[in-house]
């Protein structure tokens, strides 16, 4: 019988020690098993993330994430940019307030056609240049 207890203890002193070891074995597995099942999830996780980039990159044109980097703006040229929107913006909101003003209320969205009021204003300062040419002439 101490034979058989002997070869099942093997390299254990004790029960106890025998015991612990397996208990060891029994905790260090269930990591191992935890941590399969976090590389499982993580794994997972990584590839739903690299579909998404990739339908993102698809939707905005580009065929990968060096295309995007070949199109990316440098600080200087973004700042560039901005500065351009921001006149834009304020050359906008400044005509807003002109065509906003009371006098230009109820005007037309669209001008009719301006080549006869073109052609009479034309008319009109040839003949006030004729007034002033004649009243110079009366003058001397």
């Amino acid at each position: 019988a101490r034979a058989r207890v002997r070869e099942a203890l093997g390299d254990q002193p004790d029960a106890a020690a025998m015991l612990a070891a397996a208990s060891a074995r029994r905790d260090a597995l269930e990591h191992w098993r935890d941590a399969e099942a976090e590389l499982e999830r993580a794994t997972a996780e990584q590839r739903e993330a690299a579909s998404a980039g990739r339908e993102a990159l698809e939707h905005l044109g580009f065929a990968d994430r060096d295309a995007i980097a070949a199109v990316r703006l440098e600080a200087a040229e973004r700042s560039a940019l901005r500065e351009r929107i921001r006149a834009h913006d304020d050359a906008v909101a400044s005509a807003r307030a002109i065509l906003a003003q009371a006098e230009l209320q109820g005007l037309p969205e669209t001008a009719d056609d301006v080549a006869p009021l073109d052609a009479e204003l034309e008319r009109a300062e040839q003949a006030a240049a004729a007034a002033a040419r004649a009243e110079a002439a009366a003058q001397t």
